[in-house]
């Protein structure tokens, strides 16, 4: 099995009229021998451009990237769903996908009739199908349902049977595109641990957004970025790659401010100022000094962390360490140790009226990076002390509590 890229690009059209006259034109064009597909046309652009890899036997490669860099393109080449414009593709050995785990399901067919179709067009005999459906049925936890017809399943049911039926038949090469969401978090650890014996003669091609699924998986890191590949190596680097890409680590005009003259701060560790871009360690303890203007007496200030996708990770609220602002200018907060994994993040301050509701104020935002490699899943990382320990467990407490609530 082997996996070969050789200056590939592909280009596609912007409206849907001009990509079918195109598409038209290069149909008579290539039906004359006289195909050109090399230069972009109006209203043309190239989704990805020069690009140069090799898939080796038994590799697990993430390819990360941001929205519209080129990700399910390349899959959908390797896939051989589309053709390159340009460049040498070659690829040995038999290649799957998992991209919609519910797709091509008919609704008034049931689980069972629905994973036989699948079946045959993955190529599979009675025998070699009757000895998976049994897998299917247990796995997917579907045991009363298999036999009832689809529409009536709920979307995390059609996920597990989706993500079932994807993985009947082993392949030399399985790209999984956006695909491992599947179902509650129990049943997606069980389809991780699942994954990690079904891998292990394959080659894996994983397109995701999600860090730690890559970390997880892959022993090899690819970063498109407006279709060309600008990372090729180490997973830890890559991730690297992708994060300060994704960063946006200047202060952006996109951010969303309201009278942001009325507070100015400053964040420092260990007496030295971190500026909007720079970095601290894991651990290293952070300081914010604040300078107020105009800011009513009794109003509520807090502080928040956003990851570098902008989702929220901590929050420092005044009211909750019984602080009550009384209109002094300067303010320091002490937030002690930053134990976050490696990343970049990007800190706010914002005030509430004292009526508790009315945002006064609301500043941009000032990035920084944490240095330290991806470590688990949650961005707060805590270290605790863990030791040996010769302390029996009890037995389980068999008392229960019994209290009713009214209403």
């Amino acid at each position: 099995m082997t996996v070969l890229l050789e200056g590939i690009c592909k280009k596609y059209s912007r409206n849907l009229k001009t990509s079918l006259k195109y598409g038209l034109r290069d149909a008579l064009k290539a039906g004359a021998g006289r195909a050109d597909r090399s230069t972009l046309r109006t209203g043309e652009f190239w989704a990805l451009r020069d690009i140069d890899m090799r898939i080796e036997p038994g590799e697990r490669i993430g390819v990360i990237g941001r929205n519209g860099a080129g990700k399910s393109t390349l899959s959908k080449l390797i896939c051989g769903i589309s053709l390159p414009d340009r460049g040498k593709l070659t690829v040995t050995g038999s290649v799957d996908q998992i991209i919609e785990l519910t797709a091509g399901f008919h609704p008034n067919l049931t689980g069972r009739e629905n994973a036989r179709l699948h079946a045959l067009i993955k190529g599979l005999t009675d025998a070699e199908f009757r000895s998976e459906i049994e897998r299917i049925i247990e796995f997917s936890e579907l045991e009363t349902f298999i036999d009832s017809p689809t529409k009536f399943y709920s979307s995390g049911m059609k996920a597990r049977l989706g993500f079932c039926v994807a993985t009947m038949r082993k392949p030399d090469i399985l790209i999984v595109d956006e695909a491992l969401a599947v179902g509650d978090l129990r049943f997606r650890l069980k389809c991780y641990e699942f994954l990690e014996e079904y891998l292990k003669d394959t080659s894996l091609i994983l397109v995701s957004h999600s860090l730690s699924q890559i970390a997880r998986f892959c022993n090899r890191g690819v970063v498109l970025e407006k279709g060309r590949m600008i990372h090729d190596g180490g997973v830890e680097d890559a991730i690297d790659v992708y994060s300060e890409l994704n960063s946006d680590n200047t202060k952006s005009s996109k951010d969303a401010v309201l009278n942001e003259e009325r507070i100015n701060f400053k964040l420092e560790s260990g007496g030295v100022t971190i500026n909007d871009g720079g970095s601290i360690r894991y651990g290293d303890a952070l300081s914010v000094l604040l300078n107020i203007q105009d800011i009513p007496p009794g109003s509520q200030i807090f502080i928040t962390l956003d990851n570098a996708h902008r989702k929220h990770v901590l929050e420092w609220h005044s009211s909750r360490s019984r602080y009550e602002y009384r209109g002094e200018e300067l303010v320091s907060v002490n937030l002690g140790a930053m134990e976050l994994n490696g990343g970049y993040y990007r800190m706010n301050v914002q005030a509430i009226a004292p009526n508790g509701h009315d945002l006064i104020c609301y500043t941009p935002s000032l990035v920084f990076k944490v240095e330290g490699k991806l470590t688990g899943l949650a961005d707060v990382q805590p270290n605790v002390l863990w030791q040996p320990t010769t302390q029996a467990l009890a037995a389980p407490d068999q008392t229960y509590n019994t209290t009713e609530y009214e209403g």
